[in-house]
């Protein structure tokens, strides 16, 4: 890397404010500028940038902190909003697991050719351990609830700073 000003460390000083221009002002070989790290840097270890950046990423309608309290928000209000969220997962785990659970065994009948499912022990065996699943995935299913919607609020709040949609 080639530093501006001769290159080095020389030149800077305790609390002179050059140091950041210095080390994190470079380009590298292929011209790629690196100047954006000293601004990071410095924001994020000053407590008057935390605070300024922090109200700004909710109150802003862009903000990522806005996205995330709000996709966490939606997720845990019992009113439906017209799309599956996790509440709606949760509440029907139950149901979900049981039904997807009867579709396995069935697919097992159908490509054994039973005739009569219910005839044949292993398909009997196989409903039963449904229906313990089906009632272990209704128990579990309200406790990982905050679990998920912290990873859901996280995922779309780093999805959208990704691609850039927010600040």
């Amino acid at each position: 890397m080639q530093f501006p000003g001769g290159g080095g460390l020389r030149g800077c000083t305790y609390g002179s404010g050059s140091c950041g221009g210095i080390i994190f002002g470079a380009t590298d070989d292929s011209g790629v500028d690196w100047s954006w790290w000293g601004t990071a840097i410095s924001s994020f270890f000053s407590p008057i940038e935390m605070v300024k950046s922090t109200y700004h990423s909710f109150a802003d309608k862009h903000g990522c902190d806005r996205l995330m309290v709000g996709t966490i928000l939606s997720d845990v209000s019992p009113v439906p909003s017209g799309d599956p969220g996790l509440r709606d997962i949760t509440d029907n785990a139950k149901a979900v697991a049981y039904g997807a659970g009867i579709a396995r065994a069935a697919a097992y009948s159908a490509s054994r050719g039973l005739v009569k499912p219910m005839s044949s022990s292993i398909y009997r065996s196989l409903a039963s351990k449904v229906v313990e699943y089906s009632e272990a995935a209704g128990e579990v299913a309200p406790g990982a609830l905050p679990v998920g919607v912290a990873a859901h609020g996280l995922w779309n709040a780093g999805s959208e700073a990704r691609n850039g949609a927010c600040h």
